[in-house]
């Protein structure tokens, strides 16, 4: 199987898409279950201090679609690209 580059990369990209479908349930599971104060995988705000500038609720949600875009997708090109 893995003598096969396609089936490999295949595996990569359904990776990628169950990372970011489990960080959607971490965060949301953070967001629901925790306090402010505990400020959980920073569903609150980034730092110690919650963020005032949106409401929470857009808040985790502009933080599930930032984590994909902004993190996975870029180093999951990266590495497709050192090492495919």
């Amino acid at each position: 199987m893995l003598d096969q580059p396609h089936t490999i990369w295949l595996g990569a990209s359904r990776a990628l898409a169950a990372q970011t479908l489990l960080s959607w349930i971490v965060l949301s599971v953070s967001y629901l279950l925790t306090e402010p104060s505990e400020n959980v995988n920073w569903v609150y705000g980034f730092g110690d201090h919650p963020q005032r500038w949106m409401p929470e609720r857009l808040y985790v949600l502009f933080l599930m679609v930032l984590f994909p875009l902004v993190i996975y997708l870029p180093t999951h090109v990266l590495l497709k690209t050192l090492f495919g």
